[in-house]
């Protein structure tokens, strides 16, 4: 995944959402989980993510929080 740009990302993703580098991989990990099978890269969630709390009024955590809770749904 290192290899693949999975740092790259998960740090791109840390500096949009102000999370811990930790935490920006951890998010960046489950949402592969759950997309990877639709063959979307590790860069594209996280822009994914970063767009989508910009446009709304949550921010990347707890967005990540909620895709946890409806990922299963959302993906079948």
């Amino acid at each position: 995944t290192i290899a693949a740009g999975g740092l790259e990302a998960a740090l791109g993703l840390a500096a949009a959402g102000g999370l811990e580098l930790a935490s920006a991989a951890e998010i960046m990990a489950k949402q592969l989980g759950v997309w990877g099978s639709t063959g979307i890269s590790a860069a594209r969630i996280t822009d994914l993510l970063a767009q989508a709390a910009n446009a709304s009024t949550v921010d990347v955590d707890e967005l990540a929080g909620g895709l946890a809770q409806v990922g299963g749904v959302a993906k079948a």
